[in-house]
């Protein structure tokens, strides 16, 4: 969960870094990293919203949950916030849904098709270094 300037930093580079994204690309590229770019408000959003107060940040906030929605509905990802640690790796776009609940480690790799809930209203923790794919 990201609660500093720092931490938000280190999240970026981690998910860029399982991306398999080069170092010398700055930023995604139109039309290509559309993935990449829907990870980067991911953790964009969970740093506003974990860090930032203020009448400033009440409506970029808005500003970015907006975004998020429109790229998260283009996308086919029903993933809530603070829900996946660093090093997020989605291989392709598609239909993943993960259940507000549900909290996955660091370095989780998932593809879609993937449906991540629990109908007993429950948490549910997943471990560090996994790989979801549908069956």
């Amino acid at each position: 969960m990201i609660q500093s300037l720092q931490d938000y930093k280190y999240y970026l580079e981690q998910d860029k870094l399982a991306l398999g994204i080069p170092d010398n690309v700055k930023r995604p590229r139109l039309g290509t990293d559309d993935v990449w770019r829907w990870e980067r408000l991911l953790r964009k959003r969970e740093y506003i919203t974990n860090c930032k107060n203020g009448l400033f940040w009440k409506i970029y906030k808005e500003w970015i949950r907006f975004r998020f929605h429109r790229s998260s509905v283009r996308l086919g990802f029903s993933i809530p916030i603070n829900t996946f640690r660093e090093g997020l790796y989605i291989s392709h776009w598609g239909t993943i849904t993960v259940n507000g609940r549900a909290r996955i480690g660091k370095n989780c790799r998932i593809q879609e098709g993937v449906n991540i809930g629990d109908s007993r209203g429950g948490t549910d923790y997943w471990g560090q270094c996994i790989h979801m794919y549908r069956s």
